[in-house]
């Protein structure tokens, strides 16, 4: 059986071809390894933000919320290991959550906005998809997390949260106008402050009550 030297060249060039796009997905885009077992690794995580003052986001499970673009309280952070920029790490990787706090968070419902980019950075402009608070007079504080590892930082001591899920169980519904209804007659509570103006007033009602039946997704 006579062998066609020009097929088997074309055969080795489409193997090459296909081995070379191989070897630079994986060098280029493999997720970066934070793993710090048997390493002396250290990250560094540099959290920062174009707030000028205390900020407090109104937010929903369905992401109906405040943004943090629309609050002018953008927050950014970079994440350089060893000296060299965290690249192509995963959004979910990177999320902000309460230190303690009492946040609810949807699945996904706080991831930063993007993957970190060749500077190592991402960023949080879009809804949290959360319910529940946080309050820093409660000793709260806003917390980025890398790996579900905590980061806290007091860059972010002026940020406070609430939600119309009062309760923290990703639904809005009659248990959260009860919590309200508690509120609003009883002594000062930050949680239910939706309107944030140090009183519960018409303003937060219409805030809930265009709120109700929000979820998580």
């Amino acid at each position: 059986m006579l062998i066609d030297p020009n097929g088997i060249g074309v055969a080795m060039f489409k193997f090459i071809i296909i081995f070379s796009s191989v070897i630079f997905c994986l060098f280029f885009f493999t997720t970066p390894d934070l793993s710090f077992a048997g390493k002396d690794r250290t990250l560094e995580v540099t959290v920062s933000t174009n707030a000028q003052g205390p900020v407090s986001l109104f937010c929903l499970p369905n992401g109906g919320g405040m943004s943090f673009a629309g609050a002018n309280a953008t927050i950014y952070v970079t994440l350089v290991m060893d000296g060299t920029p965290v690249e192509n790490l995963p959004a979910p990787g990177i999320t902000l959550g309460g230190y303690p706090g009492d946040l609810f968070v949807c699945n996904g419902g706080s991831n930063a906005d993007y993957d970190t980019n060749h500077l190592g950075m991402t960023l949080w402009n879009e809804p949290l998809q959360v319910g529940g608070h946080l309050d820093p007079n409660d000793g709260d504080l806003l917390c980025v997390f890398v790996e579900d590892v905590a980061y806290p930082d007091p860059v972010l001591a002026g940020f406070r949260i609430n939600s119309a899920d009062i309760n923290g169980d990703g639904n809005v519904n009659l248990t959260d106008i009860q919590f309200f209804a508690g509120d609003f007659f009883g002594p000062y509570q930050y949680r239910s402050d939706f309107h944030w103006d140090g009183v519960l007033n018409l303003a937060d009602i219409g805030l809930l009550a265009s709120s109700v039946w929000a979820s998580c997704p």
